[in-house]
């Protein structure tokens, strides 16, 4: 009987000790894809740029009064040079579609000067037509690939516009007549722009701007009379810069 209660202990034991060796497995963890993250182009964003301008402009100026009265004069200037200015802006993307607005303000040094030589030789009259500012309020329409924006731009123009004639003789020059006034016109163009950071993209762009006629009015030192010149400008402008952006939702 004690044998018989022995090895009955012995076969439990041995029961216990198997079943606590078998292992039922569990679910085996699954590593996910990561998910990209697209990149954000909506947000409030302020930055600077640069870059080169040409355009061509036509005039025509009447002199009334003084020694020259009844004088009139027509003609065209091409002029070109560099700039330099800022712009703030604000996108809205829906999935790929960017919707934007952007106001600039640039420096131009976009200028044309001729010389004129007459007096028998011994004077000289110099003139120079120039865009010393212009201002853009535009809207913009993108379509996004993730880091790249590619966009087209259109909207309103303004920009101040100078004609000075000056006369130099035996070492001394002093001016002759000096117009100005501000032009209001409409731009459009495209560009591309590249996010570098969530927070940080450059772009170049394209723009043409087409400015109505306006008509400016100074008086002429030493011979008297008034001069009104009516003028047109057209220019076109490559320019490339960045942006600093603060987006309006995570990344």
């Amino acid at each position: 009987m004690r044998i018989l209660a022995a090895l009955g202990g012995l076969l439990t034991a041995s029961s216990v000790a198997f079943g606590a060796d078998i292992l039922i497995p569990g679910p085996v963890p699954v590593a996910l894809p990561a998910v990209p993250l697209l990149y954000n182009w909506s947000g409030i964003y302020i930055g600077g740029n640069g870059g080169f301008g040409w355009g061509s402009s036509t005039a025509t100026t009447t002199i009334s009064g003084g020694f020259l009265n009844g004088a009139t004069g027509s003609g065209g200037v091409s002029g070109n040079g560099g700039l330099a200015g800022g712009q703030i802006g604000l996108n809205w993307q829906i999935n790929q579609l960017v919707l934007g607005i952007e106001g600039d303000m640039q420096w131009s040094n976009q200028r044309n000067t001729t010389n004129m030589v007459s007096c028998f030789g011994f004077c000289t009259f110099t003139e120079t037509a120039a865009i010393d500012w212009f201002g853009t309020a535009r809207a913009r329409v993108g379509v996004a690939f993730d880091q790249v924006l590619l966009y087209g731009t259109g909207g309103a123009a303004f920009a101040n516009w100078t004609d000075k004639l000056s006369a130099s003789a035996f070492g001394a020059s002093a001016n002759v007549v000096s117009l100005s006034a501000t032009s209001w016109g409409w731009t459009a163009g495209g560009g591309i722009e590249i996010g570098i950071t969530p927070w940080l993209s450059a772009k170049a762009e394209y723009l043409f701007m087409d400015f109505s006629k306006t008509t400016a009015s100074a008086p002429i030192a030493f011979v008297g009379g008034l001069a009104t010149e009516t003028a047109t400008i057209k220019d076109n402008v490559v320019r490339a810069g960045f942006n600093l952006r603060l987006p309006a939702g995570p990344y």
